[in-house]
């Protein structure tokens, strides 16, 4: 039986390889997929265990504060840099708690799952993943991470004793069976806050009190558009499936969802030593092993004017394409009855995703105003666009719908002045709402130019 944690928490990945479930998506479709794989974060089991060895970690010599009292428990925090695979961009963290008596050094982590389980999938696509925490030999995980490239840092932590012995009682119960696993969220519960939570525990809430009510100038949105801006699909997905809730601006406590995030605040950090003075948490850092990737972005990617550009292009074309077919045959139609079916599929199917994510506990997508941009409706030109193209006049029916798709894109724009609508979403509305006016646009093109040949065809024939 699982017994639900009272204490709260996150899961960005530990060491290990795993493959994206859209791997082999493309497009616009890719971005899709890889979207919501990573709103889940995926992680992997660690390919290490507490048991593989015995090998406590040293602390830096260099300039380094008085040793702790022969016995006493030092902890760390335990930080891991950006990786390659999607699930990884976010980096990772653990608790190190090493105890000089035992001659062990155990990194305590939150981030873990099997794909093997039996109702993995399923639980993905619902958000109800089930991830767990577990102790592994620190020298071991360094050495995992330094083979896949990435950074690793050790933080020193200023704990009194009692505090590091509660906290070693807590993370050791929070261990067995019974009690290591808890629902998995990417924003509120997951690796991060796990690590965040258990030290704010045993500090009496010091953490908490310094940055709970700091701002942090910026919603979930930017801190994952800043870690993913590099992998383009990964970045974009994120941005397409994140909804309204991404955009609300954030404390600081709250951002420390991301490991790197909770570093950078820990080094500012201070709390009560065993006198009752203030001294900073973080009282010694080492850099274990410095990854060769660069340091993540300050700022996300700005792809508005990119995406205005792309949907103008398609609009173009559109336009491009309804001119010759007017004047073609079967053949010379073909070119925008492809392009009609290829949008319009894509743009339905977004759609659909935003629509099904409601039944679902991905609470992070509801309310997502992209979906006014990419239309369920448009699955019915996915079939009617081509067919009406291929035939000697579209039907009525189809140009309505096409300009009823681009109405509710032209919607989006307008509702973006509307107080308490403030998802920002402008690269999106810049790419489909160009795109949505060329296809009506051709459409009617199109039957109006047949229409007229039709007239003078039949003057001619009188």
């Amino acid at each position: 039986m699982i017994v639900a944690n009272r204490w709260p928490g996150n899961g960005f990945g530990p060491p290990g390889k795993a493959r994206s479930l859209s791997g082999q998506l493309a497009g616009l479709g890719r971005t899709l997929g890889r979207g919501l794989l990573i709103c889940a974060a995926v992680a992997v089991p660690a390919p290490t265990s507490a048991q593989d060895e015995t090998n406590v970690i040293a602390p830096n010599p260099s300039g380094a504060p008085p040793a702790a009292p022969p016995g006493a428990l030092e902890v760390y925090l335990m930080t891991m840099g950006q990786g390659e695979a999607i699930w990884e961009h976010f980096g990772h963290n653990a608790l190190v708690i090493q105890d000089p008596e035992t001659g062990t050094s155990v990194a305590w982590n939150w981030g873990l799952f099997d794909f093997r389980q039996s109702d993995f999938v399923a639980r993905f696509l619902r958000g109800e993943m089930m991830y767990w925490m577990d102790g592994f030999d620190a020298s071991a995980t360094v050495r995992a991470y330094e083979r896949q490239d990435r950074s690793v840092w050790l933080d020193r932590l200023a704990l009194t004793q009692e505090q590091a012995r509660e906290l070693k009682r807590f993370v050791e119960w929070n261990a067995e069976p019974d009690n290591r696993f808890y629902r998995y969220d990417y924003f509120v519960d997951n690796c991060s806050t796990r690590v965040r939570d258990a030290l704010d525990q045993v500090l009496g809430g010091a953490l908490e009190g310094q940055f709970g009510d700091t701002s942090a100038g910026f919603g979930y949105r930017h801190e994952t558009g800043r870690l993913t801006g590099r992998a383009t699909f990964d970045y974009l997905g994120i941005d397409l499936l994140l909804g309204p809730r991404g955009d609300t601006d954030r404390t600081q406590w709250e951002q420390m969802f991301t490991p790197l995030y909770l570093r950078d605040r820990l080094l500012e950090a201070t709390v009560l030593d065993a006198q009752g003075s203030p001294v900073p948490l973080i009282i010694e850092s080492v850099q274990l092993f410095a990854g060769s990737r660069p340091a993540p972005a300050q700022t996300p990617p700005r792809i508005l004017p990119v995406f205005l550009l792309l949907g103008l292009v398609i609009a173009a074309a559109f336009a491009g394409l309804g001119a010759l077919a007017s004047r073609s045959g079967v053949l010379g139609r073909l070119p925008l009855a492809l392009l009609a079916g290829v949008w319009s599929l894509l743009a339905g199917v977004g759609g659909l995703i935003l629509l099904l994510v409601y039944g679902t506990a991905h609470v992070w997508m509801y309310g997502n105003e992209n979906i006014l941009q990419l239309s369920p409706v448009s699955l019915v030109l996915a079939v009617g666009a081509p067919l009406a193209v291929l035939r000697t006049s579209p039907p009525r029916l189809t140009r309505t719908v096409a300009w009823i798709v681009a109405a509710i894109a032209g919607l989006g724009l307008v509702a973006q002045v509307a107080p308490g609508i403030d998802q920002r979403n402008g690269a999106f509305i810049a790419l489909a709402l160009p795109a949505h006016i060329g296809l009506a646009w051709a459409l009617t093109r199109l039957a109006e130019r047949r229409a007229t040949r039709s007239i003078a065809d039949g003057s001619e024939t009188a």
